[in-house]
């Protein structure tokens, strides 16, 4: 994929190791790529520790770029952070991440958030069903 598309910076932010896990897999399937990394978070981590983890990131986005968070659990720790920074920080934000949703949001486009959330909704279907 061309280096030179202008990208969003990405950061999967879940509980335990799924969105260092996400990321590893979006490198694989698409090669370096600048601004995308995983925080985890843990259930004893405090809401002040989860911000920090988050800002630290958003720090390191070059003026101008988009930006999004990606969580895993809605009104979670790691969600209410993010919704905090996004008020100090220009980072949009959604809850609900799973790899369809990450690989949009990595996409050389212009994809709205009505965009980025229709890709994870596609993402889940049933394909198979027992007797």
């Amino acid at each position: 994929m061309p280096t030179d598309v202008a990208r969003r910076a990405v950061l999967v932010v879940t509980h335990g190791g799924v969105g260092g896990e996400l990321v590893a897999v979006a490198r694989e399937l698409l090669g370096d790529i600048p601004h995308l990394a995983a925080v985890s978070v843990t259930a004893r981590d405090s809401m002040e520790e989860v911000s920090a983890k988050i800002e630290k990131w958003a720090l390191k986005i070059p003026a101008g770029a988009r930006a999004v968070i990606l969580t895993d659990l809605k009104n979670s720790s790691a969600t209410v952070s993010a919704l905090t920074l996004s008020k100090k920080y220009p980072l949009d934000c959604l809850c609900g991440v799973n790899l369809p949703l990450l690989l949009k949001a990595l996409s050389p486009s212009d994809a709205g958030l009505p965009d980025l959330v229709a890709a994870g909704r596609t993402g889940i279907d049933v394909v198979g069903k027992s007797k």
